[in-house]
């Protein structure tokens, strides 16, 4: 690489980095959830059911360091119970964003081998029902199987 290819690398990166600086603070917090979901679906360690609940707390703490001053006119506990809630609903949109949707980007090539020791999803809203799927919520029903049919009995001998 030459000095004026590593300089254009260097402009579009510092104009990418001022775009992302200028974008809104909740747009800025359901992107940090997002990561902190996939970098704890990384680590082999960390429980899978544990991580809608942490990202939702991590959106609770991130919108509540971030917003704005409270406004004179606005109580301490008014702003707070805002902002918490606030935090709450970025905190589970972000999960939801995965969950229903980029999980689905997992599967493409380069993010091969990453999650590999976890599965697709890290909660499921049906729960551990195995007669449910955990692909985005859709019902699955089980295969259809011809009901069992009796055995005949067992001839034993008496000698």
């Amino acid at each position: 690489m030459n000095t004026n290819q590593v300089n254009q690398i260097v402009g579009q990166t510092n104009h990418y980095l001022d775009q992302l600086a200028s974008a809104p603070s909740l747009l800025l917090v359901l992107l940090s959830c997002l990561i902190i979901g996939w970098v704890l679906k990384a680590l082999p360690k960390f429980p899978n059911a544990a991580i809608p609940m942490v990202v939702v707390l991590a959106g609770v703490i991130l919108v509540m360091l971030v917003q704005p001053e409270r406004p004179a006119t606005l109580s301490v506990r008014v702003f707070r119970t805002r902002g918490a809630m606030i935090g709450l609903i970025i905190g589970f949109a972000s999960w939801a964003l995965h969950y229903y949707v980029l999980y689905r980007l997992e599967s493409l090539p380069w993010f091969a081998g990453v999650f590999k020791s976890q599965s697709a999803s890290s909660f499921s809203p049906l729960g551990t029902n195995p007669k449910f799927s955990t692909g985005g919520g859709i019902y699955v029903p089980p295969a259809a199987q011809p009901p069992a049919s009796p055995k005949p009995p067992q001839r034993t001998s008496l000698t």
